[in-house]
């Protein structure tokens, strides 16, 4: 593990760094649920379907899960890492110089969002459940963003949708590459 990036109300993700044979190395997220709801079968159940669901998923502006697992009770899935600034930090520098992001990137930002979120929207089958969404923050300027929550009504433990506060983290999330 190389730093933590976020503390979530149920995971902690951590950016992580996979070494191999002749010296491979790849950046990865590590998102795992947090410890006090592992016994919890029901935020498991809601963890690993958002994983599973997301692996489904298959879009440029969409970040890839790789693996899916536990260890010793602890559960986690890996996902991609997008490297760069975070929309929020560019925009806490912008208005710390008393500058507005562009209409051009703010209109690059919304459509790339838009678009993935419409593949999240007409993505894999979740039954006859509605998919709600949450958005870690629109990552990025333009480019790759990661989409959250993806779970359907139901799956929580409360029997409600997923609202604004829940699952909400502490932090802007996985970052993007502005190449």
């Amino acid at each position: 593990l190389v730093a933590l990036l976020a503390l979530g109300g149920t995971a902690e993700i951590y950016l992580a760094r996979v070494g191999g044979e002749h010296g491979f190395e790849k950046y990865m997220v590590l998102k795992c649920l947090h410890d006090h709801l592992a016994d919890d079968t029901e935020f498991v159940r809601m963890f690993l379907k958002e994983a599973r669901v997301a692996a489904t998923l298959d879009h440029a502006n969409i970040a890839h899960v790789y693996d899916i697992g536990e260890t010793r009770g602890n559960y986690f899935f890996t996902m991609e890492y997008l490297h760069g600034e975070d929309l929020r930090w560019v925009m806490h520098e912008l208005e710390g110089k008393g500058q507005r992001l562009p209409l051009e990137h703010a209109l690059e930002i919304i459509i790339g969002a838009a678009s993935g979120l419409n593949v999240v929207m007409l993505g894999p089958p979740l039954g006859d459940q509605l998919v709600d969404v949450h958005v870690d923050g629109a990552e990025g300027l333009g480019g790759r963003f990661r989409f959250g929550v993806v779970v359907g009504r139901g799956l929580h433990p409360t029997s409600e949708p997923l609202g604004v506060g829940e699952g909400d983290t502490d932090h802007v999330g996985e970052r993007h590459d502005r190449e």
